[in-house]
C-alpha cells in the first residue's frame, strides 16, 4: 500500500515536470524578445522562430516595431505549417481569439524554411505589428503567446 502512494506520487511529479516543461516556451516575454532567433516551439521536425525586429518603411516616418517569424521544416516531407499567435498589450490581447483572420499558413517543402524580414518580399504574412510609433497608442506591449500550432 506504501509503496503505491510512493509511486503515485513520483509518477505525478513526472507528470507536471514533463508539462510544465512540453509547454514552457509557448510563451515569451516582451524583454526575451531579441533581433535574434529564438525557439517558440517544435514538433515533430518543425521549429517555429521568432524575433522582434525594427523595420524602417518609410525615409520621413519612424521605424515600426515587428515580431518576425521563420518556420524551418526539418522532416524529410513537405507539410504546411498552421499558426496562431497572440500579441499580449496591458489593455488586453491582439489575435488571442481563434479567428482565420490571425491564423497564419506557411507550405513548406521538406528539409527548407521561409521566414521573414525588414524587406517583407519573402513572406509578409510571418510577420506581426507589435507598434506603430507614428500613431498616438497607450498600450504597453508586455509578451506574446502561441495560441495554436498545427501540421498538415
Amino acid at each position: 500500500m506504501k509503496t503505491t502512494k510512493i509511486v503515485r506520487f513520483f509518477a505525478f511529479v513526472f507528470f507536471v515536470f514533463l508539462s510544465t516543461t512540453t509547454f514552457s516556451q509557448t510563451a515569451m516575454n516582451a524583454s526575451e524578445l531579441s533581433t535574434k532567433w529564438s525557439l517558440l516551439t517544435e514538433q515533430d521536425g518543425v521549429k517555429l522562430f521568432v524575433k522582434r525586429e525594427s523595420c524602417k518603411l518609410h525615409k520621413t516616418q519612424k521605424p515600426l516595431d515587428y515580431l518576425l517569424v521563420k518556420v524551418v521544416n526539418e522532416s524529410g516531407e513537405a507539410v504546411t505549417s498552421n499558426f496562431q499567435i497572440g500579441l499580449h498589450y496591458n489593455e488586453g490581447c491582439t489575435g488571442c481569439e481563434q479567428n482565420v483572420e490571425t491564423y497564419r499558413s506557411v507550405l513548406l517543402a521538406s528539409n527548407s524554411s521561409e521566414e521573414c524580414d525588414c524587406t517583407f518580399k519573402s513572406n509578409g504574412q510571418l510577420s506581426l505589428l507589435i507598434k506603430n510609433p507614428n500613431h498616438l497608442d497607450d498600450r504597453v506591449f508586455e509578451s506574446i503567446e502561441l495560441i495554436d500550432f498545427k501540421l498538415d
